[in-house]
């Protein structure tokens, strides 16, 4: 056979590496706004998939900062919030759209990116 490890594999028939898990801040533009308007802008705007959400002890008022997946859709976005996504690597575009990156700055690099 071709050996090679599974993602090694995958890889080489296009499929693997294509997506990143990516934090980053809510848009100021959906700041009090539902996650589910966020949800359809990510999606059908930026082709990023989120996951869910790192909320705040602030605005929260949880003990602790914590994580929550699949966020039900009328979840209000605070100032503090991270979101995590998958984003394609070699979409630029999508970076943009869903201000991980102003339009002026580069692609974050791999270091600061979480692989899938």
């Amino acid at each position: 056979g071709s050996g090679g490890t599974p993602r090694a594999t995958a890889r080489r028939r296009g499929g693997g590496n294509n997506g990143l898990l990516r934090r980053f801040p809510v848009a100021p533009a959906f700041v009090g706004r539902k996650w589910e308007a966020l949800f359809t802008h990510l999606v059908f705007e930026c082709n990023v998939t989120p996951m869910g959400l790192l909320r705040s002890t602030e605005e929260s008022g949880a003990p602790a900062p914590f994580v929550s997946t699949n966020p039900a859709k009328d979840v209000i976005l605070c100032t503090g919030d991270l979101v995590f996504a998958f984003v394609r690597r070699d979409s630029r575009r999508s970076w943009e759209v869903a201000g991980v990156v102003e339009e002026d700055e580069e692609s974050p690099s791999d270091s600061e990116l979480i692989d899938d």
